[in-house]
C-alpha cells in the first residue's frame, strides 16, 4: 500500500473510530450521528456557530446540517439568534438541555485524543500536530486555488 493511501485510510479509520464512540451517546439521547457531531462541534467551537460554519469545518452537506439543526431546534437542544448584520444568517447555541449531551461528547473527545496519542512523547505529539497543521494549510490553499 502506498504511503498516501495508508494516510488516507488511517484518516478514515480515525473518523470511523470516533463516530463509533459517539454511537452510545446517540442511542442514549436518541440522536443521529450528525446531530451528535453538531452538538460536539458547537460545544468545542462556539465561535463557529452558524450552520454554514458547521458544514464547512465538519465537511458535511449544508442540506444534512440544515435538517439536523431543524431537528435539534425542535427538540430544544439548540437555540438560534439572528445575525445583527446579515438577517439570512443565524447563530446557534447549545441549550441547557443539551449540556449533559455535550459533556458526554466532550468526555469521549478527550478520551479518544488520549487513545490516539497513546505511546507518543510530548515532543512526538507536538511534531505530529505541527505536520498536521502544515498539511491542513496545504489543503486550504489547494481549495482556494480550485475556486
Amino acid at each position: 500500500m502506498s504511503s498516501i493511501v495508508a494516510v488516507v485510510t488511517n484518516i478514515r479509520r480515525v473518523i470511523k473510530a470516533f463516530d463509533d464512540r459517539l454511537k452510545p451517546v446517540c442511542r442514549q439521547y436518541d440522536l443521529t450521528l450528525i446531530e451528535a457531531r453538531i452538538i460536539g462541534f458547537l460545544d468545542n467551537n462556539p465561535a463557529y456557530d452558524t450552520p454554514g460554519s458547521i458544514a464547512e469545518f465538519r465537511l458535511l452537506s449544508k442540506s444534512n446540517v440544515s435538517t439536523a439543526v431543524d431537528n435539534l431546534l425542535k427538540r430544544g437542544l439548540l437555540t438560534k439568534t439572528d445575525d445583527d448584520i446579515d438577517r439570512r444568517k443565524v447563530h446557534l447555541q447549545l441549550s441547557l438541555t443539551a449540556r449533559p449531551i455535550a459533556r458526554a461528547i466532550g468526555e469521549i473527545r478527550i478520551a479518544f485524543g488520549e487513545e490516539l496519542f497513546e505511546g507518543f512523547s510530548v515532543k512526538e505529539k507536538k511534531e505530529f500536530i505541527r505536520l498536521h497543521e502544515k498539511i491542513s494549510r496545504n489543503m486550504q490553499k489547494k481549495e482556494k486555488d480550485d475556486e
